[in-house]
């Protein structure tokens, strides 16, 4: 583990690319604060690196944002995955795997919304069940607040 940053932005890619769908910040969080090295200021500075590379995206759901890895990151991690350690391979495997059931409720129902391009916001309501989408729907409603009122409900 010559180069530390390195080493950490492909743990968080790994830790994305073997999840099936999204993550929250808590989630993420959750995980790095199970190994010793990995500092809840380090993981805040590594998925903004992240983000500012274009290796991870972030989607409103609701009050929580999650994050999945483009194919950017999916390239790095090709070229980089050796640099994580078998045991915390083990342990993405691991944490993902216990936590399926909890993380695909995090997942369940979203809601984002969008500036429309002929005025107004887009809100588009999600149902995820079993990694796949059930039904997506999309509504577009006159100002800000209602598109909040949209999501929140």
């Amino acid at each position: 583990m010559a180069d530390f940053r390195l080493t950490y932005q492909i743990i968080l890619i790994e830790l994305m690319e073997r999840s099936a769908i999204p993550l929250s910040t808590a989630r993420i969080l959750d995980f790095t604060a199970q190994l010793p090295f990995f500092d809840y200021f380090q993981a805040q500075e590594t998925l903004n690196s992240l983000l500012e590379a274009g290796m991870i995206e972030t989607e409103a759901s609701g009050n929580t944002t999650l994050y999945h890895s483009t194919d950017k990151a999916h390239e790095a991690y090709e070229m980089y995955h050796s640099e994580v350690p078998p045991d915390i391979r083990e342990q993405i495997i691991k944490s993902l795997n216990d936590n399926k059931l909890s993380i695909q409720t995090d997942n369940a129902l979203s809601c984002v919304y969008h500036p429309s391009y002929n005025g107004g916001y887009l809100c588009t309501l999600r149902r995820i069940e079993n990694d796949r989408i059930q039904i997506s729907l999309s509504v577009h409603v006159a100002s800000i607040d209602a598109a909040k009122a949209v999501c929140a409900n």
